[in-house]
């Protein structure tokens, strides 16, 4: 599964493999990070992993460094759009947190006013 664009049954079936055969949480974030350092477009790469494990403290905060890194790349991109709405419903997710990710947004706000992500 080294396309980019595999469908997601792709994925799906790619769960199934990984559960049965016992691969590490690590080598399967690891294996989504290389898919979206190829291709941060990449949705069903952003879906597979929110599937991966539930978010805490400790993995919140990359999680939320790598979707804001793929959103200021390219804000007109809906795949990291839909990520970033999955890890804002995570209760891990503090206030703190929500408060850096909000100051963040409203300077990318002012650098792309047309997005259509902010209404």
């Amino acid at each position: 599964m080294n396309l980019s664009y595999a469908p997601i049954h792709c994925w799906d079936y790619r769960r199934l493999l990984v559960n049965k055969i016992g691969v590490s949480l690590e080598d399967e974030l690891k294996f989504s990070n290389d898919r979206l350092n190829e291709n941060f477009s990449n949705y069903s790469s952003w879906h597979y992993r929110s599937t991966l494990r539930n978010l805490d403290e400790n993995s919140i905060g990359y999680e939320l460094k790598l979707v804001q890194n793929a959103i200021f790349t390219d804000p007109s991109d809906t795949s990291a759009w839909f990520y970033l709405r999955w890890v804002l419903s995570n209760p891990a997710l503090t206030k703190e947190k929500k408060t850096q990710l909000m100051e963040a947004l409203e300077q990318l706000e002012e650098l792309e006013p047309n997005c259509k992500f902010w209404h």
